[in-house]
């Protein structure tokens, strides 16, 4: 189990953190309010802010599944709230001569920016999970004006994006790729990696792991 977690603090700026044994927690207190971490195993559970909000708090190692190889590093770039990235990051030795020696140095391999999902986004998705035919499905995907939303990560998705989960079907897969949107396609922040998918009621916290490309190819 390999993370590197990265958030900054101004330097004369008060802050301090406690750890906590039983949930494996780490609680940062600063000007800004409070952050958890969840540094434990358990994948996800819910929690309850100051104003009785459920919350679902995600630890560092339910985002393993996106490793390549199981000596990568994941990289937590969390320094901004809108600005949240995961990446996975290879270890290797950079070899140097007689005067600077070797170097420990890293190479990126993939990149998740993780967003923030609003209600909107929220309603829309379970419209999709509400529908009972595929041509339901295709009018939603079709009818929106501005189909970002399905290119999207969020944890509340488990990391993947909407684009991914509707892979089952080539036609929601026809309109989402046309070259009219290549604008929201970036080589930084693929569409396609490993997703995690729920396997079984929730409680049970089971999972398999397939790419959208996978799912693609099986169901057409």
């Amino acid at each position: 189990m390999i993370f590197r977690h990265e958030s900054f603090q101004l330097w004369e700026s008060e802050c301090m953190g406690i750890m906590l044994t039983r949930r494996k927690d780490f609680i940062h207190l600063s000007k800004a309010g409070m952050q958890v971490l969840s540094m434990g195993s358990e994948e996800q559970r819910i929690i309850q802010d100051i104003n009785k909000v459920d919350k679902m708090i995600h630890s560092l190692e339910s985002c393993n599944f996106l490793k390549v190889d199981k000596n990568n590093y994941l990289v937590f770039e969390c320094a901004k709230a809108n600005n949240r990235v995961i990446s996975i990051e290879q270890e290797f030795i950079k070899k140097g001569d007689a005067h600077t020696g070797d170097e420990t140095s890293f190479q990126n391999l993939l990149n998740v920016k993780i967003h923030e999902v609003t209600l909107r986004e929220l309603l829309l998705f379970n419209s999709l999970y509400v529908c009972k035919t595929l041509t339901d499905i295709i009018d939603i995907v079709t009818a929106q004006p501005e189909p970002l939303v399905f290119y999207k990560s969020f944890l509340e998705l488990n990391g993947t994006n909407m684009v991914s989960v509707l892979s089952f079907d080539s036609r929601s897969m026809q309109y989402l790729l046309k070259d009219d949107f290549a604008k929201h396609f970036s080589k930084e922040y693929p569409l396609f990696y490993r997703n995690k998918i729920q396997k079984g009621p929730s409680s049970d916290q089971k999972f398999f792991y397939r790419s959208a490309i996978d799912s693609a190819l099986r169901n057409n």
